[in-house]
């Protein structure tokens, strides 16, 4: 049995803001900004996106693209190993650390190919001899989609959910597009890793009544990415139950929490409990479930907007409280933030999400007639 797990520190996405150059000239090779060439990394999560539009779709006649998919995923791999390559040996020529100069790929043992196809386009030629226009498909590009997974545990991977990397090769093997949600790792920590059949876990800060009659090979390891909205910092693994499992990228909306289990100490859930108070509007709980011996302060922090009032409508924050009340006049989308403390140098967060409707009384409620 395995009793210690693996839990990963991410890189601040502003180290790799702060080389964008580096990455467009070396690995892009983007030396001067141009109308129809897009390069983006995103402020809140790294993610990156390149688009060559003077490349992609500009097929006018029969080329000698590669047509066997296998030599296309070979190319496509050697471009990500090259990249990484060359990263690491600017660093380490100009005594660089990988902090402040990340690979912005994850290693090739790290991916798992999804699909891998050809985007076909079609083109007209005009036989003179025969005076007919003849219409064919061209293979533009192949388009290669992969999925990423992560070491859980010394010999064992597990997918890192949300996360995927799709490129797109042209006919002289060249990559025109490209869209990598991926979160470079600084570091990774060995933490003890909570057998799935542990019922020790805490749930709004009692034991709760938990089914002892649990099977293991049910559960599987998971490490979920946050959304684009919400910033990220560190990995940490859950158990989901392979055969009913529900998670968006803003929180654990799967109110069967035997279906989703804490694999780490540091593996918080968190979700909001509605409580409807009549005219008074509706009371917001913050609910956790953590492993017993977890030892934290949690801070919490809530962002309520009135969807009512759509992109002009202002962003409420509400901190240091683990209940908030929503007024009964409208649609709101409510954010939660739970922050707690792994260690005296690295904290991390966990959130939840939920969309809060209005409530009437029958005697209340509009003539739709």
């Amino acid at each position: 049995m395995n009793d210690q797990i693996y839990i990963y520190k991410l890189i601040n996405p502003q180290k790799i803001i702060s080389k964008k150059a580096f990455y467009a000239k070396n690995i892009f090779g983007i030396t001067r900004e141009k109308e129809d060439i897009l390069f983006d990394i995103s402020e809140k999560t790294g993610y990156i996106s390149y688009v060559d539009y003077s490349r992609i779709w500009k097929i006018s006649q029969k080329s000698n693209l590669i047509q066997n998919p296998k030599d296309a995923l070979k190319m496509v791999l050697k471009f990500l190993e090259n990249s990484n390559a060359i990263i690491e040996k600017f660093r380490n020529e100009n005594s660089i650390n990988s902090e402040d100069l990340p690979n912005i790929f994850p290693p090739l043992s790290y991916l798992d190919l999804q699909e891998i196809v050809s985007v076909n386009q079609s083109s007209n030629n005009f036989d003179i001899d025969d005076d007919n226009l003849y219409t064919y498909d061209l293979i533009d590009h192949w388009f290669c989609q992969f999925s990423i997974k992560i070491p859980s545990f010394e010999k064992n991977f597990a997918p890192l959910t949300g996360s995927t990397i799709e490129i797109r090769l042209n006919p002289n093997n060249r990559i025109v597009a490209l869209k990598s949600q991926w979160k470079p790792i600084s570091q990774r920590m060995l933490v003890p890793n909570i057998p799935v059949l542990n019922n020790g876990l805490k749930k709004d800060h009692e034991l709760p009544e938990t089914h002892t009659h649990v099977n293991h090979e049910e559960y599987m390891i998971y490490y979920p990415l946050s959304s684009e909205s919400e910033f990220q910092n560190i990995l940490v693994p859950y158990y989901f139950h392979s055969n009913n499992f529900i998670h968006t990228h803003s929180g654990h909306e799967n109110k069967n929490f035997d279906l989703i289990r804490p694999a780490s100490q540091f593996s918080l859930i968190a979700y909001i409990e509605q409580e409807q108070q009549g005219d008074e509007g509706t009371l917001l709980n913050a609910k956790i479930i953590y492993p017993h011996n977890m030892q934290s302060y949690f801070k919490f922090r809530w962002m309520v907007w009135k969807l009512d009032e759509g992109i002009n409508g202002k962003i409420k924050r509400i901190s240091d409280t683990d209940s908030i009340r929503v007024k009964n006049d409208g649609v709101f989308d409510v954010h939660l933030e739970v922050e707690f403390q792994i260690n005296k140098e690295v904290s991390s967060s966990t959130f939840a999400h939920v969309v809060v409707y209005p409530t009437y009384n029958v005697d209340d409620m509009p003539n739709l007639a």
